[in-house]
């Protein structure tokens, strides 16, 4: 039996993998998907921008991304936000971290892996 929608969560299901089309969209599923127990991680986090909202709403949130210098930006635009670096398809070294409630997906490729 799949679980029960309503009017305020998109899904209640666990784990939650959410990816969308622009920045808006992705950003706007915070707050129908993200509850403030859960632990989120982002995947393509970039300058951490998003990371720092679910950090705001979650438990815990991690933002990983496969470009260093990538990771030091946005380790200074938002301490107290942990980033780390690594590749969205190693799967089972992220899963390694977990349990995740929610995963936020922004891996678009419009960056190098050195970041730029």
């Amino acid at each position: 039996d799949r679980p029960a929608l309503d009017d305020e969560r998109i899904y209640e299901a666990r784990p939650c993998v959410v990816g969308a089309r622009g920045v808006g969209e992705y950003r706007a599923c915070i707050d129908a998907v993200v509850r403030p127990e859960d632990r989120v991680l982002e995947l393509g986090c970039h300058f951490g921008t998003t990371t720092a909202l679910l950090a705001e709403t979650a438990s815990y949130a991690l933002g990983v991304d496969v470009g260093p210098s990538i990771i030091e930006k946005a380790k200074r635009q938002h301490p107290g936000v942990d980033f780390k670096v690594g590749d969205a398809w190693a799967v089972s070294g992220l899963a390694a971290l977990g349990p995740w409630d929610v995963i936020f997906v922004d891996v678009g490729g419009l960056s190098g892996a050195d970041g730029t």
